[in-house]
């Protein structure tokens, strides 16, 4: 009984730790982040709104004035180029061939996009510079390596 004790003090203090750490690691990258999509903007004099989540985004095209606003869930179809800091494109869809997107589909779709796109409605175009925290964190996708910034510049053509 008490070396389970022992295990059960030991396993929760070292969880408590790597939690510490994760966090830390969080506040780290958000500090650098903001860092450099400060540094951006200010070098490609956009005049981009911050949100309290840390996203900033540029409305370029409010959109129709009766067209629909997208919700955190809602289906979507957009034209989007995707790029780093760098201006490298890592991902687009142009407007012959929209993407569909899940916005509530929280395994596909980043959290920079469910709380950016709401901001405009159908026809409306925005951009969004995205903290890697709002992206894909510590985890590598595909060509986009991890705690990296990303930058889209989104056209939404319809809401579903």
């Amino acid at each position: 009984m008490r070396a389970f004790l022992y295990l059960l003090v030991s396993a929760t203090i070292l969880l408590f730790g790597a939690c510490e750490r994760v966090q830390s690691n969080r506040e780290r990258f958000a500090g650098i982040d903001e860092e450099l999509i400060s540094t951006y903007l200010e070098e490609n004099n956009i005049d981009a709104v911050r949100h309290e989540s840390g996203l900033y985004y540029n409305i370029l095209d409010e959109g129709d004035e009766d067209g629909e606003r997208p919700s955190s869930f809602s289906q979507v179809q957009v034209s989007y180029e995707g790029y780093f800091l760098d201006g490298t494109v890592f991902d687009e869809a142009d407007s012959t061939n929209l993407a569909e997107i899940d916005l509530g589909n929280r395994t596909t779709t980043i959290t920079g996009w469910r709380i950016g796109l709401p901001f405009i409605r159908e026809g409306g175009s925005i951009q969004l510079f995205i903290p890697s925290g709002l992206g894909y964190g510590g985890s590598a996708q595909g060509s986009i390596p991890p705690n990296t910034v990303l930058l889209f510049d989104i056209n939404l053509h319809r809401v579903r």
